[in-house]
């Protein structure tokens, strides 16, 4: 029976990953435990190169986008403080709201994907205003709102007069 050559990879990545993760354990090497958020950007990747190879489902694309965004906001916070996760929680909204870009960009899959990814950029954007700029702020969710209802608006009618041509 052959071995696959990721399987392989794989085995030789996660062997590698304990012995350094153990040396850390007793003192041997100091930080490497910093780098955890390698392993979901990875798989974030792997998601990312299944869409590109089989180009099939559309969530695997979503969902591997997000990982990668979400993995460098970890990485950012492991030499920073986590404290700031407090007031950042509001990228975790906008990070969906990219990752539902991705379709648009990568194969030209509008449908509900525009919409749904403007609504969430903007409601990130204006958490992101509320939470970490000034809580005095909260209005201008209001006019953020109002901007992503007309856009969406002229985008359904744009769509519409796609559809009856």
């Amino acid at each position: 029976m052959e071995t696959r050559p990721t399987t392989w990879i794989l085995s030789i990545l996660l062997i590698l990953s304990g012995v350094i993760l153990l040396l850390e354990s007793y003192g041997i090497v100091e930080g490497i435990s910093r780098l955890w958020p390698v392993f979901p950007c990875i798989l974030g990747i792997g998601f990312i190169l299944l869409f590109a190879r089989k180009r099939s489902d559309i969530t695997v694309l979503i969902i591997g986008t997000f990982l990668v965004w979400v993995s460098l906001l970890f990485f950012f916070l492991n030499f920073t403080a986590w404290r700031l996760l407090a007031d950042l929680w509001p990228l975790f909204v906008l990070f969906l709201g990219f990752s539902f870009l991705a379709p648009v960009l990568w194969v030209g899959k509008r449908g509900v994907f525009v919409p749904l990814a403007i609504i969430l950029i903007i409601l990130g954007a204006a958490f992101l205003l509320v939470f970490t700029i000034d809580p005095r702020l909260w209005p201008a969710t209001l006019v953020l709102f109002g901007i992503s209802l007309l856009i969406i608006n002229r985008y359904d009618r744009a769509q519409e007069k796609l559809t009856y041509m």
